[in-house]
C-alpha cells in the first residue's frame, strides 16, 4: 500500500499494510447479490466489516 502526503509517496511494509477481503455470492433463494467486505490490519485487527445484500437490474437508457 502506498500513501501520499505533501506530494510524496510512501509504501507501508507488507507486515503492517491493511488488507481487504471481499466475499461476493448470489443468493438463488432470494434472488439477491450478497457482499461481505472486511478491512483489516495485521497488527490492529479488523477495522471495518459489512454484510449486506442488494438487487440489480439492467435498464436500457431510455427507460430510466
Amino acid at each position: 500500500m502506498t500513501s501520499r502526503a505533501l506530494g510524496r509517496g510512501r509504501s507501508l511494509p507488507t507486515v503492517i499494510a491493511p488488507r481487504v477481503t471481499l466475499v461476493e455470492r448470489f443468493g438463488d433463494d432470494a434472488d439477491v447479490q450478497r457482499v461481505s467486505p472486511v478491512l483489516a490490519m495485521p497488527v490492529v485487527g479488523t477495522l471495518y466489516r459489512y454484510e449486506g445484500a442488494f438487487t440489480d437490474a439492467v435498464v436500457p437508457e431510455g427507460e430510466r
